[in-house]
C-alpha cells in the first residue's frame, strides 16, 4: 500500500511539474526595457552647411510587425496622425506614390518615387514640390530591440538652396513635426 501511495505521489508530482512547465513558457513573455524609454532628436549639418540632417527616434513597446502594421495601414493613419496621413499609389520599391499631409486645416499632396523594404523601412529622395531647388531625403525605419520593443526612426536630409525656405528653418520645422508624429504612432500602437 505504501509503495502504491508513493507511486501516486510521484505520478502526481510529475504531472504537476509538466503542467507548470507548459503553462510557464518564458518564450511567450517579453518585458520591455524601460531604460530605453524616451526620444532622441537632433539636427546636424555638414561642414559647408549645404545639407541639414534631421534625426528623430522613439522606442515603442510592441513588436516590429505590430508597429509596421499600424504605420502602413494607409486607410487609418489619418485617424491618429495630425500631420502625415498616408500614402496613395503604387506601394512598392520604385513605385510612384503621393504622400499626404495636413498642415493646419489644409491637405497637401507630394508626389514621390518610393523606396520601400517591406516590414523595415520606406521613404523617398526627391525635390520638394514647393521648393524644387531642395532635395528631401525622408526615411521611416524600424529597428528590432526585442520581441516586444521596436525603435522607430524618422530621418531627413535637406540639400539645396531656396531663399524662401532656408534649410535651418526647414530642418527645425521638420524635427518638431517628426517628433509629434513619432509620439502619435507610439500612442496608437501601444493603446
Amino acid at each position: 500500500m505504501r509503495i502504491l501511495k508513493n507511486r501516486y505521489l510521484l505520478v502526481f508530482a510529475f504531472v504537476a511539474l509538466t503542467f507548470t512547465a507548459c503553462n510557464n513558457d518564458d518564450d511567450d513573455t517579453c518585458t520591455p526595457d524601460t531604460s530605453l524609454e524616451g526620444v532622441t532628436s537632433n539636427i546636424t549639418t555638414n561642414a559647408d552647411s549645404s545639407t541639414y540632417f534631421v534625426y528623430t527616434d522613439i522606442v515603442i513597446n510592441a513588436s516590429q510587425a505590430k508597429v509596421w502594421e499600424v504605420l502602413t495601414d494607409w486607410d487609418n493613419v489619418g485617424n491618429w496622425s495630425t500631420s502625415f496621413i498616408g500614402l496613395t499609389g503604387d506601394i512598392q520599391d520604385g513605385g510612384q506614390v503621393t504622400a499626404n499631409y495636413i498642415v493646419g486645416t489644409d491637405t497637401f499632396q507630394f508626389p514621390h518615387t518610393l523606396h520601400y523594404v517591406e516590414g523595415v523601412e520606406f521613404g523617398w529622395s526627391d525635390s520638394i514640390v514647393f521648393a524644387p531647388e531642395i532635395i528631401d531625403n525622408h526615411l521611416f525605419r524600424l529597428e528590432v530591440i526585442s520581441d516586444c520593443q521596436t525603435r522607430f526612426i524618422q530621418t531627413d536630409d535637406f540639400t539645396g538652396e531656396n531663399p524662401l525656405f532656408p534649410l535651418p528653418d526647414l530642418a527645425a520645422q521638420s524635427e518638431a513635426g517628426y517628433n509629434q508624429f513619432n509620439t502619435e504612432l507610439k500612442e496608437e500602437v501601444e493603446r
